[in-house]
């Protein structure tokens, strides 16, 4: 492949991820709403609403993130990967609650 082709294929592939992210974050951002429904508000917390989850999940991404050197990742492959760890954190947590907690 030449070099102008590739990077017209980097180039549709970073705009596709950066497209791709803002559902990434509402996907975790709802995610995350539902598992404080299931899990914390029977405890006694105050639900909270989409916005707030997402400010959770920011500061939760700021907190782990890590800063040792590591190989590049194509962002689309970030992208999918967050997707499938975000879908298989919900379907998993939706499993305990059926099961443990609202049998």
């Amino acid at each position: 492949m030449d070099k102008t082709k590739k990077d017209k294929q980097d180039a549709i592939q970073a705009v596709a991820g950066f497209m791709l992210l803002p559902v990434l974050f509402s996907l975790r951002a709802y995610a995350t709403m539902w598992c404080w429904l299931w899990f914390i508000v029977p405890l006694g917390a105050p639900a909270i609403e989409v916005g707030h989850a997402l400010g959770l999940v920011i500061f939760a991404s700021i907190l782990r993130q890590d800063y040792r050197e590591k190989e590049p990742e194509e962002l689309l492959t970030l992208v999918g990967r967050g997707l499938v760890v975000c879908s298989t954190t919900w379907l998993s947590a939706w499993v305990v609650y059926r099961i443990l907690v609202a049998p």
